[in-house]
């Protein structure tokens, strides 16, 4: 159950254009279970796990930005 709901926060965060919509799927995965060090142990062990597959990256945060934001946001968590 726990890796198909993972899978999902995945997808979810590729898809992701924006900081904000980042920081809600970080909310949302939280607010289901996940444990905040869970995640940023797994998201510093796989980055590119996140990456968009599409070429088009016009108007959105690019692959590499996209992996350290989730690891900030999520420190960010761990602090606050």
């Amino acid at each position: 159950m726990k890796s198909e709901q993972l899978q999902k926060l995945i997808a979810q965060l590729a898809n992701a254009k924006t900081s904000a919509e980042v920081r809600t799927v970080i909310d949302q995965a939280i607010s289901s279970g996940f444990n905040v060090l869970e995640l940023l142990t797994y998201f510093k062990a796989h980055p590119r796990d996140i990456e968009t597959k599409s070429q088009d990256h016009q108007n959105t945060i690019s692959n590499s930005q996209k992996a350290e934001i989730v690891i900030q946001q999520l420190m960010a968590k761990l602090r606050g």
